[in-house]
């Protein structure tokens, strides 16, 4: 995230108002918010939660923000962290969780499809086994795909 406009992203979203003077900086950094939610549309009452990564000289920072918006409180299917919340990590302690998680749920996956191909599928059920080696054969290389792309920015990383 470039420095310029770090204050603006580590802004509640909520509190941010209308201005006459729009600057080329601020609406940058609304579509930026805009587009870096993590999409969990297909959860109900689902927290907005986002990420952002700062460099510095001396830092090298993820942090994820999240906000539980609770819309319908009657709802019993409700997000159980606190409301709001914001934490952050050593980037390289950040990536090495994540590569982590990888590795463990590739394996637990692995396992899960090489039972399936063992025992065959369960009745009534039409599974295509050699589909399923190979898509999960491709997840695996997914993050290391990820970690090697570097996003695009307008601006420069400060």
């Amino acid at each position: 995230m470039p420095a310029d406009l770090l204050p603006f992203i580590e802004a509640d979203a909520t509190t941010w108002t209308a201005r006459d003077d729009e600057s080329d900086a601020d609406t940058t950094a609304e579509e930026w918010c805009g587009d870096h939610y993590l999409d969990f549309g297909y959860l109900r009452n689902a927290p907005k939660v986002r990420c952002w990564r700062t460099i510095s000289t001396d830092d090298d920072t993820v942090t994820i923000d999240w906000w539980n918006q609770r819309l319908d409180p009657d709802d019993d299917i409700v997000f159980t962290g606190p409301v709001r919340g914001r934490i952050a990590f050593c980037t390289q302690q950040f990536t090495d969780a994540v590569r982590d998680l990888d590795r463990q749920l590739m394996v637990a996956m692995d396992k899960q499809v090489s039972e399936l191909e063992r025992r065959g599928s369960l009745p009534g059920v039409e599974l295509d086994l050699v589909a399923l080696r190979n898509e999960h054969r491709q997840r695996t290389t997914w993050l290391a795909h990820a970690l090697d792309r570097t996003p695009a920015t307008s601006q420069p990383v400060t």
